[in-house]
């Protein structure tokens, strides 16, 4: 499965005191100033928690404040290149991976496609141009860092 979401990502507080910082990470589809923000604890619960154990998905998140936009239980540390669980862990049964462009704390980046000639969100762009140099056979941390050496 895949599921991907470039576009404005927030920042709202954590009403019931889980996340660490004290804050949801959110996505903003475009009605989200008459339908409301849709906040990782939603997202988790409605394309994570439901899958059984065997499925696997990748999503990628390109907005501001992504890091933990899934509230998946490891994250990926890159200047050590381990994977270090969550301070509050979410277990789920199916394999999900998450590609974020950016941390919690910060915004997301746009980039210069120059395929299409416009501007898209850093992680979508470089994405799109590891999956048409090729993907056969290559694990998620090769992915991750392809996409780090395009970032």
């Amino acid at each position: 499965l895949f599921f991907s979401f470039s576009g404005h990502g927030a920042q709202d507080t954590d009403e019931h005191g889980i996340e660490e910082d004290g804050l949801n990470e959110t996505i903003c589809p475009v009605d989200f100033q008459e339908a409301g923000m849709i906040s990782d604890n939603t997202l988790a619960a409605s394309l994570v928690a439901p899958l059984p154990e065997g499925v696997r998905m990748t999503c990628i998140l390109d907005a501001c404040h992504s890091g933990t936009g899934l509230d998946l239980a490891w994250q990926r540390d890159k200047q050590r290149g381990i994977w270090q669980e969550d301070t509050n862990p979410l277990h789920f049964p199916a394999d999900v991976q998450m590609l974020s462009g950016c941390e919690d704390s910060q915004t997301s980046a746009d980039a210069q496609n120059a395929r299409m000639g416009m501007a898209g969100g850093a992680m979508t762009t470089s994405f799109c141009n590891a999956c048409r140099e090729g993907l056969n056979g290559v694990s998620y941390n090769q992915l991750l860092s392809k996409l780090d050496a395009k970032l």
